[in-house]
């Protein structure tokens, strides 16, 4: 593990180690009320109940939620950071070309007469301006009830003219803070010159970690990119193209979980229903091993984990035996596999079992 990285995962433990002690953790309470007057345009409310009972979405602006991703929020105790992966396709949100500022251009007796007197054309940058708007309501059976929280996101999103691509899906992600439950979102976009609006729905639940008496539960386990770090954490809620934000992490997912030889499988998640000791220290035993077609292919040693956050890069080499009775390290070969995670809780006895799929290419 690299020094950066060592400092990220040192920053994020202390973070942890210092909010568990905040009194009432793990009691829900509701989320603060946002500082600015945030609604959702009456018109649009109209569209989103019209399409509630279905769960039918509004095809002009074509989104997808396809993933939620869940985290222990600290600010307010007992809260869920939920995260929600769009997908968007770049013809549906107005691009339009602006062009940046060109530099000053030089005097008549500065020129001469050469290829380099022809100034470059500065280029064009494509910027879409567009509203999206969060509805969530409580989910009861499957039903929805009663709307428990409205938002309103403004984005805009630039791009070089050489990174626009009309057709390309692009990946978003836009979060929220929300008491444990299951629950209803209710999702619209509208282009800022109200041309276009589309809409979408999606269920999805977070565990009430205060209840995990005697048990062990994880958030979601990601496979990342890159994690970097903020100066501060984010006080609004915003939406980011290929990231997400976390505390102070900066978290790009690795979507298709598929990495390429040599590199390492880098791990994020939160253990829930941790019990710490009286010196607020945890002790998570964990294990972990690598399998392809139930043939293990790689067992690690086990690790006694002091934080329930988990940020951790992964090295995928196999020790080999050969027939002359030594040992060779490999890189892990190409092709698809799993990676087996089994945690107790050496203080409370709790257990959890996971498991994530990855590709090698």
């Amino acid at each position: 593990m690299n020094s950066k990285k060592l400092a990220l995962v040192a920053t994020l433990a202390i973070f942890t180690l210092s909010v568990l002690a905040l009194p009432g953790l793990g009691q829900a309470q509701q989320p603060k009320q946002d500082k600015e007057n945030l609604y959702i345009p009456k018109d649009v409310k109209a569209l989103l109940e019209q399409g509630l009972a279905a769960k039918q979405g509004l095809p002009d602006i074509a989104v997808t939620v396809s993933a939620h991703y869940f985290f222990p929020y600290y600010r307010v105790p007992g809260l869920m950071h939920n995260v929600f992966e769009l997908k968007l396709k770049n013809a549906d949100l107005g691009f339009a070309p602006v062009q940046t500022a060109a530099a000053p251009a030089a005097k008549p007796e500065d020129k001469k007469e050469t290829a380099e007197a022809f100034e470059e054309v500065p280029a064009t940058d494509m910027t879409a301006q567009f509203n999206v708007f969060l509805q969530f309501r409580e989910l009861t059976d499957n039903v929805p009830g009663k709307i428990v929280k409205e938002v309103f996101v403004p984005a805009t999103v630039t791009l070089a003219a050489a990174d626009y691509k009309p057709d390309a899906e692009e990946v978003y992600y836009v979060s929220y803070d929300l008491p444990p439950g299951s629950y209803l979102l209710a999702l619209a976009m509208r282009t800022r010159d109200l041309k276009k609006t589309g809409s979408s729905y999606f269920e999805f639940s977070a565990p009430d970690w205060s209840k995990l008496e005697g048990k062990l539960e994880t958030s979601p386990i990601l496979i990342n990119k890159e994690i970097g770090q903020m100066p501060a954490q984010e006080t609004q809620t915003d939406l980011h193209r290929g990231y997400f934000t976390y505390l102070v992490l900066k978290v790009t997912p690795n979507i298709a979980k598929a990495i390429h030889q040599k590199e390492s499988l880098d791990l994020l998640y939160f253990v829930l229903g941790a019990k710490p000791n009286d010196q607020g220290r945890f002790a998570l035993e964990t294990e972990m091993e690598v399998k392809q077609a139930d043939k293990t292919q790689i067992k690690y040693a086990s690790t006694v984990f002091e934080s329930p956050y988990i940020s951790l890069p992964l090295p995928l080499k196999q020790t080999l035996k050969k027939t002359t009775g030594t040992t060779e390290v490999k890189d892990l070969p190409a092709g698809k596999y799993t990676l087996f995670i089994k945690i107790t809780d050496k203080i409370s006895g709790g257990k959890v079992d996971k498991s994530v799929d990855f590709e090698i290419l």
